[in-house]
């Protein structure tokens, strides 16, 4: 093979990034057919149009293999439309030649030429050409067709089909295996709600169809077989072959924790499924023995519980009577109370109506579809790598604009140019901070699952409101904060919520509310966790303190500090140990993640009415707004998050206790006195606390007062990690370089205020 230019690699390389937004398009085309589209005639022409761009293209700069494929494939769309070609066997071939397409754009971007040429994609080329003759012949001549090029789910991978798989491709298949799992479970809780969403269905249709078919080009046989199974209840599904139910839904929801914990053990081993015969028979099992006809005047059949508790709310039906509909229920629920006299045609049509007008008032839960043709995927370290190249920019750009050399000169068109160059470079770090905002959203809807199921397990009914899913966060918050408000969500349910029972006895309703909401607030992200069940009983968390040992003072704590405690390790004032809750654990590890991205908790209740957990966290951790004090030479920059004032104190504030260590007396308050240049053995300027400055931090219900020379006053700082060499430095948590090119170190304040309070 002939080596190839520079120029010829750059061509390449733009004509596989054109490809693949095509290819985005062409794979948005061919899911839709399934759906069988109104313009079949403009959606079969628009894939063969892309299909021979593709391949024109592919001749033209000679990429035999993606011409060779291409060709085929364009071919089978070249002509009138035909839908009865397009089957479950159709749209596994078309996966598979559309990863294998994208697999040759890749090897065509990383310039691996010798890979992509020897890339053979021969089986697919006669499966897409035998595919192309049997839609040409009809009829008696149809049976007599070239057969069928068959490489199934059930069978082995073609050995020439089988690819070698490179770590960069497994984290690419992680990634989206992940999302399209997600996708379906949040589609599948969506149907859960509404049995009659169509968009829910489909969805998950789209996404477990696109996570078999990589599957399929990984060779994960196992993980290709469960996902066909699963696709092929969502089929029936969509025909309305199979009517979604209960059973079924459960049924799903569980192959998705497996396919879950399979997906995530790829890395350190095959990834085999546990029970995967097992879980495929059950799904086999449903989808033949839970057939039902529906009947077809059953049009809004999705929400039937939803009609008959708006049938009981109005009170023209008893809870018995629907529950013996219900059973009974082969039409239209409300027919069927009709036709047994339960009640009337102007109370079905009340009914009806109110049902009409809460459907329009709710989004649709299925429409959860998401357009990716305009994102690309980049690896978190490189992101890393680049936020550090401008982070080192604006040291470099500070330390040339405030070099001490330029001192005494005017210099008009120099300063001109450096303001420029300033803002320049204050964008350039926005956009890139930015590049690592995510949406929490998706963290958010996956508490729907959970509070599903801990629901369900412990017989009580709860629904999750969530706000400000649009809310933007760094990624290494959201992988942070995941657990913590996984449990918060959980003792929600388990401790706040009550019972159905004891809630009416309580003059509430039956189901209990959960909000979890975000929001931007300075530059802090604000969630809060709140139920309306009921609350924390301040003189039990206190007895309970007792006991064990967490407060021994004669006196009561204020209340806040009560609620502190039950984020202590240990803790717990469960009556029983379940599987939830009662050990003890989870609250202390919600405190110490939250601390570890330097934010914290907060918690209020009243009692009988509901408890809010608030998270303050900041937005990046790459990023620190800190104020910079001096003491002696040494410079320190303290988070703007835990600075409540700063005062110059007066000789009669200042207090000894009986150890002779300094305390400052504010508003009824006394606060310790803790100077950072003995916390850190260094010189200062003062050691009268009166000619100092004093800063009043807070960490939790703690105060501390830190004791420094003077400020020199706010910046916003990139923080630089200390290096493994220094190893854990008490008291400080990372460095910054400021414009003059000295050193700041960033104060650890959790550290410091735990260690004197």
């Amino acid at each position: 093979m002939s080596q190839h230019s520079a120029d010829e690699l750059d061509i390449f390389i733009e004509f596989a990034e054109d490809s693949r937004n095509v290819l985005d398009d062409i794979n948005g085309h061919i899911e839709s057919l399934y759906a069988q589209p109104q313009d079949l005639q403009g959606v079969w022409r628009a894939i063969h149009d892309q299909l021979q761009s593709i391949r024109d293209s592919a001749d033209f700069l000679n990429l035999a293999p993606i011409y060779q494929l291409a060709g085929p494939m364009a071919s089978f769309f070249n002509g009138p439309p035909n839908l009865e070609r397009v089957d479950t066997q159709f749209m596994d071939l078309s996966a598979r030649a559309m990863n294998a397409l994208s697999h040759l754009l890749s090897l065509l971007q990383a310039s691996n030429l010798e890979a992509f040429f020897s890339y053979d994609i021969g089986a697919l080329v006669t499966a897409f050409e035998h595919l192309t003759e049997g839609s040409i012949a009809s009829g008696d001549d149809a049976a007599e067709a070239t057969p069928f090029v068959d490489i199934g789910i059930n069978d082995e991978l073609p050995e020439e089909l089988r690819i070698s798989i490179t770590p960069e491709m497994l984290k690419i298949f992680l990634v989206e295996a992940e999302e399209q799992l997600e996708h379906t479970e949040t589609c599948l809780l969506a149907l859960e709600q509404n049995q009659g969403d169509q968009e829910a269905i489909d969805a998950a249709f789209r996404a477990m169809h696109t996570f078999k078919g990589n599957c399929g080009l990984f060779n994960y046989g196992l993980l290709e077989a469960i996902g066909h199974s699963f696709e092929s209840v969502l089929e029936d599904y969509k025909s309305h072959v199979l009517k979604p139910d209960q059973k079924g839904i459960n049924l799903m929801l569980k192959v998705v924790d497996e396919l879950k914990n399979s997906v995530s053990t790829l890395e350190t081993n095959e990834g085999v499924p546990e029970h995967a015969d097992t879980w495929i028979k059950l799904l086999d099992d449903y989808q033949k023995t839970g057939l039902t006809q529906m009947v077809a005047e059953v049009s809004s059949q999705g929400e039937a519980g939803m009609l008959g508790e708006i049938l009981v709310e109005l009170g023209f039906i008893e809870n018995d009577r629907l529950e013996i509909a219900l059973q009974k229920q082969a039409q239209p629920l409300g027919e069927i109370l009709q036709t047994h006299g339960d009640i009337n045609e102007q109370q079905l049509q009340t009914a009806l109506k109110v049902q009409e007008e809460r459907r329009a008032k709710e989004p649709s839960r299925g429409s959860t579809t998401t357009n990716s043709k305009n994102n690309i995927r980049v690896d978190l370290s490189k992101l890393d790598g680049l936020i550090t190249l401008v982070g080192e920019l604006i040291v470099a750009e500070n330390m040339v604009t405030a070099n001490p050399d330029l001192a005494g000169h005017r210099l008009d068109n120099f300063r001109k140019a450096a303001n420029q160059l300033n803002r320049i470079s204050r964008d350039l770090q926005d956009s890139v901070m930015r590049l690592r905002m995510l949406p929490i959203g998706p963290t958010f809807r996956k508490m729907n699952r959970v509070v599903r199921d801990v629901a369900q397990k412990q017989g009580k009914r709860v629904e999750l409101i969530i706000e400000g899913e649009e809310t933007e966060i760094d990624k290494s918050m959201v992988e942070a904060i995941s657990n913590p408000l996984l449990h918060l969500v959980r003792n929600a349910i388990d401790h706040g919520i009550e019972a159905p029972s004891h809630r009416e006895a309580s003059q509430k309703l039956k189901t209990g509310t959960i909000w979890l909401s975000a929001a931007h607030e300075g530059g802090e992200i604000i969630i809060q966790i709140r139920d309306d069940g009921r609350g924390i009983d301040p003189d039990a968390v206190l007895a309970k303190a007792r006991q064990k040992g967490l407060w021994q003072k004669p006196e009561d704590p204020p209340v806040e500090r009560i609620y502190e405690m039950i984020f202590e390790p240990g803790f717990s004032t469960a009556a029983q140990v379940t599987d939830i809750s009662g050990r003890g654990v989870g609250m202390d590890v919600v405190r110490q993640s939250v601390e570890t991205v330097k934010g914290n908790i907060k918690t209020e209740s009243v009692l009988g009415q509901g408890t809010r957990f608030t998270i303050r966290i900041p937005l990046t951790l790459a990023i620190v707004e800190g104020m910079l004090v001096r003491v002696g030479y040494a410079l320190y920059t303290i988070p703007l998050g835990y600075i409540r004032e700063s005062l110059r104190c007066r000789p009669d504030q200042i207090h000894n206790d009986v150890d002779r260590e300094a305390h400052l007396h504010l508003r009824e308050e006394l606060i310790p006195i803790i100077r950072l240049s003995r916390f850190f053995s260094t010189p200062c300027d003062h050691e009268q606390l009166e000619n100092g400055i004093i800063v009043v931090v807070e960490h939790g219900t703690q105060k501390a007062a830190l004791f420094a020379d003077e400020i020199r006053g706010q910046y916003q700082t990139v923080i630089k990690s200390l290096s493994p060499y220094l190893g854990s430095v008490a008291g400080v948590s990372g460095t910054s370089i400021l414009s003059d090119g000295s050193i700041s170190l960033i104060l650890n304040i959790q550290t410091i205020v735990n260690q004197f309070v």
